[in-house]
C-alpha cells in the first residue's frame, strides 16, 4: 500500500546498489544508493503515521549506512574528498545517535579507514583501525568474528604500508590463529594477499611467502582464468 511504498522501494535500490558495486559498476551503484537514500528518508517521515510504527532509530541507522555506501563508491571512482565527506557525515550521525561503543559506529569507522587507505593516509588508517578494534573488543566480539578479523587485517596492512613489517606479521599471525577453523575458501584472501606475501619476504620467511604466492596464483587462475589481471599479479 502507498504508506509503505517508499520503504519497500528503498530495500530494492539498496540491493541493486550492493550488487552493482560488487560487479564494479560504480556509477550505476552510486545512482542506486542515491535513490535508496531519498526513498529511505521519505519512508522515515511516512513511518510516523504507520499503524505500527517501527522502533526509533532504525531508519536513521539505515540512512547513515546508505550514506557510507554512497561515499565508498564515490571514493572508488576517484572522488575521494567527496566520498570521505559522506562517510564522515555518516560517522557523526552514528556518534550522535548511539555513541562510540556501538557496532554501527565501529563499522563506519572501518569504512572511513578504507577511504583513507586509498589515499595512502596510513597513519590515520592505523588510528581508525585501532579505534574500531577497541570498540569491537569492548563490546565482546569474538576474536574469530568477521568484524574483528577484518579490522585486524586493515590494521596489519596499514602497518605493512609504513614498513613496520614485524608489527604487521604479528597481527597476521593473530589472524591465522583466529581463522584456523574457517573454511579454506573463506580465509584464502587473508592468507595469501600481496601484503602477506611481502611481509614474509621482508621478515626472512621467504619460503612461506612463496607458498602463499603459489596458493594465490592457483586461486586466481581457478576463479578468474589465465588471462586476468589478478592472475598476472599473483604470478
Amino acid at each position: 500500500s502507498e504508506p509503505y511504498r517508499s520503504a519497500w522501494a528503498a530495500n530494492v535500490e539498496n540491493a541493486k546498489g550492493r550488487v552493482l558495486e560488487a560487479r564494479g559498476r560504480l556509477a550505476e551503484a552510486e545512482a542506486a544508493f542515491q535513490r535508496y537514500l531519498a526513498l529511505e528518508r521519505d519512508a522515515l517521515v511516512k513511518s510516523k503515521s504507520w499503524p505500527n510504527p517501527p522502533q526509533p532509530g532504525g531508519f536513521e541507522s539505515a540512512i547513515d549506512f546508505g550514506l557510507t555506501s554512497l561515499g565508498r563508491v564515490r571514493a572508488n571512482q576517484g572522488r575521494v574528498a567527496e566520498g570521505e565527506s559522506d562517510v564522515r557525515r555518516a560517522l557523526l550521525g552514528r556518534l550522535k545517535a548511539v555513541g562510540k561503543y556501538h557496532g554501527d559506529t565501529a563499522q563506519i569507522i572501518e569504512n572511513l579507514a578504507g577511504v583513507l587507505s586509498d589515499q595512502s593516509r596510513h597513519l590515520e588508517v592505523e588510528k581508525l583501525a585501532r579505534t574500531s578494534l577497541e570498540i569491537y573488543e569492548a563490546l565482546g566480539y569474538a576474536p574469530d568474528s568477521a568484524h574483528r578479523v577484518r579490522v585486524t587485517y586493515r590494521l596489519a596492512v596499514a602497518l605493512f604500508s609504513q614498513r613496520r613489517y614485524g608489527d604487521a606479521k604479528a597481527l597476521f599471525d593473530q589472524i591465522d590463529a583466529a581463522t584456523r577453523a574457517w573454511p579454506p575458501q573463506r580465509s584464502v584472501g587473508l592468507r595469501t594477499s600481496w601484503p602477506r606475501v611481502f611481509v614474509d619476504y621482508n621478515t626472512r620467511n621467504v619460503e612461506s611467502g612463496i607458498e602463499r604466492a603459489r596458493e594465490q596464483l592457483a586461486f586466481q587462475k581457478a576463479r578468474k582464468g589465465e588471462l586476468h589481471y589478478d592472475t598476472a599479479m599473483a604470478r
